[in-house]
């Protein structure tokens, strides 16, 4: 009927916009991680003395930083 499909353009509309939502607030997460670690790394290589080794354990968990929707920053 003309009603159900109006509910199926509605709720997939809905989906693309969650999907969207979804994108956006991951790519400003990897951005936020993005700041940090490099914040991180000014700081260690600020406080390090000639000599000193630094060594890096900081991984983060198969967070691709800089992937996603990079459109939408341009």
């Amino acid at each position: 009927t003309h009603y159900q499909h109006r509910l199926q353009t509605a709720s997939y509309i809905l989906d693309k916009m969650q999907a969207l939502v979804r994108s956006v607030t991951l790519t400003l997460h990897e951005r936020v991680l993005a700041d940090h670690f490099e914040a991180d790394e000014k700081k260690r290589t600020e406080n390090a003395r000639p000599g000193m080794q630094i060594h890096d354990n900081i991984s983060y968990s198969g967070c691709q930083i800089g992937t996603g929707p990079e459109n939408l920053w341009k």
